[in-house]
């Protein structure tokens, strides 16, 4: 990531990752993008949950989403609810 204290601007990517882990400890990638570091965590966040991100049959297997703060919001709360898991 770029930034420049003269013209104030930052350049740089973000990857938001969603991933499986077991009590292995294996971790399992199951959807992914790029962003870059203007756009908000918590607008990336509906996609990945959407038909073009997991399926609904990984949807239904969740339990529990734990995120960092950059996607702490609550609609995403309230939207995971109703998918029937909880967004920690």
């Amino acid at each position: 990531m770029g930034f420049s204290h003269t013209k104030g601007w930052i350049f740089g990517y973000k990857l938001h990752l969603v991933c499986n882990t077991d009590p292995s400890s294996t971790i399992v990638p199951l959807v992914a993008d790029v962003t870059t570091v203007n756009v908000p965590d918590n607008h990336v966040y509906p996609d990945l949950m959407s038909a073009s991100g997991l399926s609904s049959e990984i949807i239904k297997k969740l339990h529990f989403m734990i995120a960092d703060p950059g996607y702490d919001d609550h609609d995403l709360y309230e939207s995971s609810i109703k998918k029937g898991f909880q967004y920690l």
